[in-house]
């Protein structure tokens, strides 16, 4: 059965003569379809939705979509914590590391990667005209690691 099928059978299985399902069930579907979610996160995504009483299937592909997504987000952001961290970064993000140790890293896996010229171009995209290479904090760490070729090129 592929996930579509499988979830517009367990839409039809909690939807009621409107074609809806009422928001009480959803933590229930949630749980038939092996996503664990604490009620708090399932009420904000809700909340951004600006859904009330009830959901249509495409809205609830679209809830489902969003979970996945913060999921991934929020793995991608342990990812970076744990770099800044083995960069000798303080795990409350607060503080700065050496670019040097980021460089020594890169070189160490074969990156080929040019931090220095990487935040040069960063500081230009931003117009940040005054700027130092040495150090840098978490969110500046943070943005490079998750740049794309624009940085990188």
């Amino acid at each position: 059965m592929t996930e579509t099928s499988e979830l517009d059978n367990l839409f039809q299985k909690y939807a009621n003569k409107q074609q809806l399902v009422e928001l009480w069930a959803i933590p229930q579907m949630l749980k038939d379809l092996n996503i664990n979610l604490q009620e708090e996160e399932l009420f904000n995504i809700v909340f951004e939705m600006d859904i009330h009483k009830a959901m249509t299937i495409l809205q609830l592909k679209n809830l489902i979509f969003r979970i996945q997504n913060k999921s991934d987000t929020l793995e991608a952001e342990n990812d970076i914590v744990t770099a800044w961290i083995a960069l000798n970064g303080q795990e409350n993000k607060l503080g700065v590391i050496k670019t040097s140790d980021l460089q020594k890293m890169s070189d160490k896996y074969k990156m080929e990667l040019n931090f220095e010229q990487i935040l040069h171009k960063y500081y230009r995209q931003k117009n940040i005209m005054q700027y130092q290479t040495q150090e840098i904090g978490y969110q500046v760490f943070k943005d490079i690691m998750a740049a794309g070729p624009e940085l990188i090129d």
